[in-house]
């Protein structure tokens, strides 16, 4: 159901790419391409990124593309076994409050209505946990918790820190 030993790579290198446009454009401050070791843009380091971490993504629940039922089996499978882990539930409900409070704080709804949204705060944490930006960190907790039963109390704080 989840792929423990993917190496998941596009933050990584989305980093180093980044940090070789910047580095390239502070040496070469008049830009002549002839010069240019690295010929692309900002633009073009997210779109490379942004469809690397879209594989990964799959990868990772062996599934064919983005739309696959397997993802969807998949991060059910992986939150159940997440939230056998003490310190991500605690975690994960902070998360859900936070996002419920800080979203629908100033809104007037009735009991119901904040219920529905308290429900649906749940799967709005797993899809912001499993977006590009988190979803790297998110791996290693899985693949901690799935190989030992235990995820390293820093890696949980750098989810936190990061959301």
């Amino acid at each position: 159901m989840y792929n423990t030993g993917f190496e998941v790579k596009y933050h990584d290198i989305m980093e180093e790419l980044t940090y070789n446009l910047k580095n390239n454009s502070d040496n070469n401050p008049d830009n002549k391409e002839e010069d240019c070791e690295y010929e692309y843009t900002s633009q073009d380091i997210l779109d490379i990124c942004d469809k690397l971490y879209m594989d990964e993504l799959c990868s990772v629940f062996y599934s064919e593309d983005i739309l696959d039922d397997k993802i969807d089996r998949g991060m059910k499978y992986v939150f159940e076994k997440m939230l056998d882990n003490q310190e991500f539930k605690i975690f994960f409900n902070k998360m859900k409050d936070s996002y419920f409070n800080e979203t629908f704080v100033d809104l007037e709804l009735t009991e119901e209505e904040k219920q529905t949204l308290r429900n649906n705060s749940h799967t709005m944490v797993i899809l912001n946990l499993f977006s590009k930006e988190l979803f790297y960190i998110t791996h290693k907790c899985i693949c901690q918790q799935i190989n030992t039963g235990v995820i390293d109390a820093s890696l949980i704080g750098q989810l936190f820190n990061s959301i």
